[in-house]
């Protein structure tokens, strides 16, 4: 795997009523720009006993939005540059890597990203190796209230929200499926204000959407057929999540997240 608005006026009100699939919240898995002092995320550091430490450096324009990425494993490492639109909004991801200190070699490339009312509803996913083979995957991202479903091939992943941005149920039938649930406290996942995180480092976010998408810290994750995964997190005196510990003996094993901001 590589890197792998209340104005007190009864008529809105009433329209609202009248007209309800046009006020329907859409999940709230884009979150706005106003990050928290303190709150901007400056490394993600994924260690496990069953794949190789990887550490993310996160740079930023002047809106807060991401603007590349750096990801380090060994003396390799990887960039993910985010070309975006006048409103933000992301145009294109290039993906490159560096191996051996050797010359970069982009390994994907993401564009084609339409949106509907703010959120990403589909992006092209375009692969090449060493060898000058080209792939393409076609990304497609529906919105309905409270649930986010992401597909692309034959894969299928399913979100479930609750009112507290956190996402509650999870299913897909990729490599490693799953079928479960989830339990939060609520410390801030500081990878909530990476916005549209997912669609930035794609390959990585197959294997990890659970971790990229909700607001509030998991405490406990369910399988459906009783297996269960506890976390114990640490936070600073400013009450930011510093270090993450978790057994998945399906999803990677013994693992830590670690984090440090700006």
């Amino acid at each position: 795997m590589k890197r792998k608005l209340l104005i007190p006026f009864v008529l809105p009100a009433l329209c609202c009523i009248l007209f309800f699939n046009a006020c329907i919240k859409y999940p709230p898995i884009t979150p706005d720009n106003n990050v928290p002092n303190d709150r901007l995320l400056k490394t993600w550091q994924l260690t496990s006993n069953e794949i190789p430490t990887n550490t993310y450096q996160f740079y930023y324009n002047n809106k807060k939005l991401v603007d590349s990425i750096v990801l380090s494993q060994g003396i390799n490492f990887f960039t993910y540059r985010v070309h975006r639109k006048h409103n933000g909004q992301i145009d294109s991801v290039v993906a490159t890597e560096y191996l051996n200190k050797g010359s970069g070699h982009v390994y994907f490339v993401a564009r084609n990203y339409q949106y509907s009312n703010g959120l990403i509803t589909h992006y092209d996913y375009h692969v090449y190796d060493n060898f000058g083979n080209h792939d393409v995957m076609l990304f497609d991202i529906s919105h309905e209230q409270q649930k986010m479903t992401i597909r692309y091939n034959t894969i299928a992943h399913e979100f479930t929200f609750n009112d507290k941005q956190d996402v509650v149920r999870m299913r897909d039938n990729g490599d490693r499926p799953f079928n479960g649930t989830f339990s939060y406290n609520t410390g801030i996942n500081p990878l909530f204000y990476a916005r549209d995180l997912y669609a930035i480092i794609t390959d990585l976010a197959t294997y990890n959407y659970e971790y990229l998408l909700s607001k509030h810290n998991t405490v406990k994750k369910n399988y459906n057929d009783g297996y269960s995964v506890n976390y114990t997190h640490i936070y600073d005196d400013k009450g930011r999540l510093t270090r993450s510990d978790f057994k998945d003996v399906r999803h990677f094993g013994t693992q830590s997240f670690s984090y440090t901001y700006y």
